[in-house]
């Protein structure tokens, strides 16, 4: 196995930030997408499922946020594409039941596309051995650890017990380095070019965001956040891009969403007044809150009204929960026009746990509010 040892020694980076607090566990809560427990394999065969279907709603119907204009997010020329998602189709409902998809609570993580799947050990320090999916075909991998993203190509990362981070490409696991002052690197996410986003901490330094780069893995690049403050990074782009928060201690806890470009400008997202920016994921020019919605392109925020928002797809749809607080279930919304998911009778609750890139295929759990009767689903659309 490689260690890393030679990356190590290469490394350069630039002088760390001023020491650091520690993020409280509050920050965790509201920075960081929920991993997967479940993913659907793509195949061709096609599934059974249920009588029960969904008809999400059409192109542009149903009321929309005002977008908050006057804030550029990042500067783009002026773009003809279109921000209005198309039809998601008739959603159907069917147990998930892959070969080498575990029934307990291991985290399992899918590439875009769904057609890889890792599964991880049920806690970093379990003996339950790491297990990648292609296609269907399990494979057993030596290694324990938890994982928590995993690309196109097959490449995962994840840690271990020992709390270092590593990423697996080509059959070899390789230790992600750490840079002089900080204790700990553990990936967050991975994109398809093999760039990983990590958290940096120490007990002096705190934590702070950082992407090591496939292009150059000998520098690694720091979400650099403004004076006084903290970075953390949620999610990365296939270009680089990464959505995350910025954070503020001790004196008055504060916390804003921002975007880091691939040449690591900082850009701050707008927040209306009252709306929850807490940011969950990214994909392309998309990101997501759980009230809000962010085009990187245009610079747009939409307020999202019906859903609390987790995942989008590459059309800017988004998947999430609807419903009342009381009585939340698996939802999509599609221009501004939120639609429940099918449920089953018997478990009414639920939540959404993966979004295939392009919609059509989502995973998650049922359940009855209070019960241990989790069902593992997978929904299919259909325009």
């Amino acid at each position: 196995m490689n260690d890393g040892s030679d990356l190590v020694r290469a490394l350069t980076v630039g002088e760390p930030p001023p020491s650091r607090v520690d993020l409280p566990r509050a920050i965790r809560a509201g920075r960081r997408r929920e991993r997967l427990r479940v993913a659907a394999v793509a195949g061709a065969a096609a599934v059974a499922v249920l009588a029960t279907a969904v008809v999400v709603n059409q192109s542009a119907g149903g009321s929309r946020g005002a977008p908050v204009t006057g804030v550029s997010v990042s500067p783009s020329p002026p773009a003809p594409r279109s921000t209005v998602a198309p039809p998601l189709g008739t959603c159907t409902l069917d147990d998930l039941d892959r070969p080498g998809v575990p029934t307990d609570t291991r985290d399992v993580v899918a590439d875009p596309t769904g057609r890889i799947i890792v599964v991880g050990s049920r806690t970093p320090a379990s003996d339950q051995l790491i297990v990648k999916i292609t296609d269907g075909v399990p494979q057993t991998i030596d290694r324990t650890g938890s994982v928590v993203a995993v690309n196109r190509s097959g490449d995962f990362v994840g840690f271990g017990a020992d709390g270092k981070g590593w990423l697996h490409r080509g059959g070899q696991f390789v230790t992600i380095p750490v840079p002089t002052g900080f204790e700990r690197s553990v990936p967050v996410d991975l994109n398809d070019r093999g760039d990983v986003l990590l958290t940096l901490s120490s007990r002096e330094s705190g934590q702070l965001g950082a992407v090591w780069s496939a292009e150059r893995p000998d520098v690694l690049r720091f979400l650099e956040p403004p004076d006084g403050w903290h970075s953390f990074g949620v999610g990365i782009g296939e270009d680089g891009t990464v959505a995350g928060v910025l954070t503020q201690l001790p004196a008055q806890f504060r916390m804003e969403p921002a975007a880091w470009l691939p040449d690591g400008t900082l850009r701050r997202l707008p927040v209306p007044e009252g709306s929850n920016g807490a940011i969950q994921s990214i994909n392309g020019e998309w990101v997501v809150a759980s009230g809000l919605r962010w085009n990187l392109r245009t610079g747009a925020v939409d307020r999202l009204e019906g859903i609390v928002a987790k995942h989008a797809d590459q059309y800017g749809r988004l998947f999430g929960l609807g419903g009342t607080t009381d009585f939340y279930r698996p939802a999509v919304w599609v221009n501004g026009t939120v639609s429940l998911l099918p449920a089953d009778p018997e478990r009414t609750a639920g939540d959404i746990d993966w979004v295939g890139d392009d919609g059509t295929r989502l995973t998650g759990t049922l359940n009855t509010l209070g019960a241990p009767n989790v069902r593992r689903v997978m929904w299919t659309c259909t325009g």
